[in-house]
């Protein structure tokens, strides 16, 4: 049975493949150096208290929740450290992040962190998404973050729904993207 723990840093290597398995991009060699350094790296280097795992019986990570609690220290780190390294690899993927983390940010005030989830396919529809994002709440309520958004691609049916049913918010949409806030209250 699939537990959920804490980040460690010996799981670092098994969350960048769980980022390369399950995204939706083609598995390019390209997109397998830069995808992790895009949707990872930052995360279990700078902010690993927001990381949660799900390890199988082997205590191998086979899912995971990453939490970024300060969108625009984010979004800086993001320019400044590993953006460059990106456009070393891929000079589209890199001009198209670019672009993303250098827009303003309209909803931070009141969902200044945001999350990303990945579970490996034979994990999933076991409730352990739930579980996840249940100890990075738990976390973020913790450290009094007023709220947290994700994007969830449009065409990802079991996403949304998962959402909905958690309880996050449609905020509206962006590109091919669904915007979900969860509100955790105006902590004192």
């Amino acid at each position: 049975m699939a537990k959920i723990r804490q980040y460690k840093v010996s799981d670092k290597a098994d969350l960048q493949n769980i980022c390369v398995e399950t995204t939706l991009f083609p598995k390019t060699e390209k997109v397998r150096r830069w995808l992790p350094i895009a949707f990872n790296d930052y995360y279990t280097e700078k902010q690993s208290e927001f990381v949660f795992v799900c390890a199988n019986e082997l205590d191998k990570a086979v899912g995971y929740v990453l939490c970024a609690p300060d969108e625009k220290k984010f979004r800086q780190s993001m320019i400044d450290e590993y953006l460059p390294k990106i456009r070393k690899i891929s000079s589209l993927a890199y001009a198209l992040l670019k672009r993303e983390f250098s827009a303003e940010d309209k909803l931070y005030e009141k969902y200044p962190a945001h999350l990303h989830i990945d579970i490996l396919p034979d994990y999933q529809r076991m409730g352990l998404g739930g579980k996840l994002i249940d100890a990075l709440i738990e976390k973020l309520k913790d450290k009094k973050i007023i709220g947290v958004k994700l994007f969830c691609s449009a065409n990802n049916k079991k996403g949304l729904s998962f959402y909905r049913k958690y309880g996050f918010t449609e905020l509206g949409k962006q590109g091919g993207s669904v915007i979900f806030g969860y509100n955790l209250g105006e902590n004192d």
